[in-house]
């Protein structure tokens, strides 16, 4: 298909392969390539929405979406980074615990410049410090606990998150959580 130079069928084999497994790497890496090759990219995000809509917590087909719309090395506008914000956001109120759209949403807004604290009031509906037993999502709690940390003036709230996570709602990786918590006081120059 690359010296004919056509990739007529490759849509329908990759559709079949997806629903034998649609976190499969080598054909989500086969389709990057075919996107690439074949500048495909406009007919993709209505696809991977199809496949988001059947699994929001597939990484992989957020990956792609990422490929999509950021990587083409084209300028991307401030539309389109409102666009894919809502979408994360939605997705997140579909599913708080789940990881995927929250890291989406992180690398949206970096990739904007904007900072995190742009959307703090959206990560505090599933995390209210201030309610602990109320928290909904773990990954809001780490990403409020990133937001406070970078506000020199609310290390306490971000202590409060990371507490938070390594005591009640992520304990596994409390040593983890406890790390970050030291770089708190690091960077406050109190450890």
């Amino acid at each position: 298909m690359d010296i004919l130079g056509d990739p007529t069928g490759e849509a329908a084999f990759i559709s079949r392969m997806f629903e034998k497994d649609a976190k499969n790497y080598h054909v989500w890496s086969y389709r990057q390539w075919l996107v690439r090759r074949f500048d495909l990219w406009e007919d993709e995000l209505p696809d991977i929405e199809v496949l988001l809509k059947k699994d929001v917590r597939n990484n992989s087909a957020w990956n792609h979406r990422w490929f999509v719309v950021f990587g083409r090395g084209t300028t991307v506008g401030k539309d389109v980074v409102d666009r894919e914000i809502e979408y994360a956001k939605r997705s997140i109120s579909e599913a708080p615990q789940n990881q995927s759209p929250w890291n989406y949403l992180r690398g949206v807004l970096r990739k904007a410049n904007r900072p995190p604290s742009d959307l703090g009031c959206f990560a505090e509906e599933f995390a209210p410090l201030d309610k602990p037993d109320e928290v909904r999502s773990s990954h809001a709690l780490d990403f409020l606990a990133d937001m406070y940390g970078e506000n020199g003036k609310e290390k306490d709230k971000a202590s409060a998150a990371l507490d938070l996570l390594a005591y009640r709602y992520d304990p596994i990786r409390a040593n983890y959580w406890n790390y970050r918590k030291s770089l708190l006081a690091e960077a406050s120059g109190t450890a």
